[in-house]
């Protein structure tokens, strides 16, 4: 080990000729030594004793740049990539050339892996964490297109599978539930009350749609849709509405997202969308058709204190009731 200043001062020829061969001892070890250099250059090779690691000065000077481990015990070379030591043994990471593995003929003869369990073809297993969570949970990939899921760090074999065209929508140490990317909610007779409401919409829906099926209110208060977490707010709305009859009238609200109509028992068919802008930022458009001549077009945007769980349709005075029709939602 030794590391030098690589200056070479005027001395008597003793001491010139021991500086000299200080200076390539310091180089033939790579600057070896327990700390760095006292003295460094750009571009300069040092092997840091204390952590058996290969280090490299960056062009400007300013870093070492840690190029891989030596392991002196097994004798070994272990590169670092991107500050991450590679622990894959030559045999581990040679799979690009010429793999005659078990792991290979199996992928090839399209069956799962062993310890998969029988899921089905075309497979391949992955061990899942217990604490995965929604969107992250691996398992083995199942022959119908679905994911078979694993809740332990160590067991492979699957304890559901969804099928063709499904998603993973949760996951975790419980059984997984698998559906479609886009999930509709339970038609609601909108027949009676001041409010049709919906909960129970999972944390990770960005678009939510509110369809009206001839739908109407004894009165003639405009509809107000509220969306809210955990409890419903009701102030912070920026939102507005138009009836285009035969001209346009335009209504607004800051307590909740307003759809326009005409006269009382007024029947409307349509749509009412909310858009997750970002964060717990919403935003909304609806196109809904009256009965009555005249369609009622709008938008708004509000911030929710949470992430959103809820949606209803009401009145501005919020005592009219529904008298007539249904609704339902979906979420994406």
């Amino acid at each position: 080990m030794s590391q030098h200043d690589y200056v070479i001062a005027n001395d008597t020829a003793a001491n010139v000729r021991a500086d000299i061969n200080t200076a390539l001892a310091a180089i033939v070890s790579n600057n070896s030594g327990a700390s760095a250099p006292a003295t460094m250059y750009a571009n300069q090779f040092w092997y840091d004793t204390t952590n058996d690691i290969l280090k490299f000065r960056a062009e400007a000077n300013d870093i070492w740049i840690s190029i891989g481990k030596l392991d002196q015990t097994l004798d070994q070379f272990f590169p670092i990539v991107a500050g991450v030591e590679v622990v894959a043994t030559g045999t581990e990471l040679n799979f690009v050339d010429g793999v005659t593995s078990a792991i290979q003929t199996q992928i090839n003869a399209k069956a799962p892996l062993t310890g998969a369990g029988t899921s089905g073809t075309w497979g391949i297993s992955i061990t899942g964490d217990a604490a995965t969570t929604d969107g992250k949970s691996f398992g083995t990939f199942t022959a119908a297109g679905g994911i078979a899921y694993a809740t332990s760090t160590t067991a492979l074999a699957a304890t559901a599978a969804g099928t063709s065209g499904q998603v993973l929508l949760s996951g975790g140490a419980g059984a997984p539930t698998f559906g479609s990317a886009i999930i509709a909610g339970t038609v609601v007779a909108s027949t009676s009350g001041t409010a049709i409401t919906f909960t129970g919409i999972p944390s990770w829906a960005t678009r939510i749609t509110m369809m009206f099926n001839e739908t109407s209110t004894s009165g003639t208060s405009l509809k107000l849709v509220q969306i809210g977490s955990t409890t419903f707010t009701t102030s912070g709305y920026a939102s507005s509405s138009s009836l285009l009859t035969t001209g346009i009238n335009t209504q607004q609200s800051t307590a909740g997202f307003v759809l326009s109509q005409q006269v009382a028992a007024e029947v409307s068919s349509g749509a009412f969308t909310l858009v997750n802008y970002d964060g717990n930022i919403w935003v909304s458009t609806h196109a809904v058709r009256n009965n009555n001549p005249g369609n009622s077009f709008g938008a708004g945007i509000v911030t929710l204190s949470g992430v959103l769980d809820r949606i209803r349709v009401t009145t501005v005075n919020g005592t009219d009731t529904f008298d007539a029709g249904s609704i339902n939602i979906l979420w994406e």
